[in-house]
């Protein structure tokens, strides 16, 4: 993105549109990593139950990812919902780009829209910091079967380095 901002045209109302987003973007992922350290080091408790009570009551299953886990299961499904979920850490910059391009008159609603929609979201990592089922799975919860963690799976598989990069906060997800 900024890199665009060095070629495009305007680039000091480039500049001062961006920067803002950018840096509540940058800001967002630090506090999300910060609440999972006050989490590590015992400052606030996690929640796991609540969601495997409310699957329970609505599916019939303690996690709705255990009976469709290996049923529909293949090396490139694994890897095109993989690619699928980790586009949205991008597609959110991608998109306010060609609005900013296409009708800057709207970029700013949206970048104050997405900077609410972190701030709301980092109130409910605060709030209600949840584990994600295949975090229940593993010790020291084991509260549902076991299962693959695909993203893990995926990731660790070709690039280990970087999905240690961006989980920074593993009950921040729900």
């Amino acid at each position: 993105i900024l890199a665009y901002g060095l070629v495009v045209r305007q680039r000091v109302a480039f500049m001062m549109d961006w920067l803002p987003l950018l840096s509540a973007t940058v800001l967002f992922d630090a506090v999300r990593g910060a609440i999972y350290i006050a989490i590590q080091r015992g400052y606030h408790s996690y929640y796991v139950q609540y969601v495997i009570d409310l699957e329970r009551m609505v599916f019939g299953v303690p996690a709705l990812t255990l009976p469709v886990h290996d049923v529909f299961r293949s090396s490139v499904l694994d890897m095109v919902t993989v690619l699928t979920h980790a586009s949205h850490f991008l597609f959110f910059l991608l998109f306010g780009l060609v609005l900013w391009q296409a009708r800057r008159e709207h970029f700013r609603v949206f970048r104050r829209s997405l900077v609410l929609l972190m701030l709301f979201g980092l109130v409910g990592y605060a709030v209600i910091p949840t584990v994600p089922p295949w975090l229940a799975a593993r010790p020291p919860f084991e509260q549902i079967p076991s299962f693959t963690y695909i993203s893990q799976a995926v990731c660790t598989d070709f690039i280990p380095e970087l999905y240690g990069t961006f989980s920074t906060n593993p009950v921040a997800a729900m």
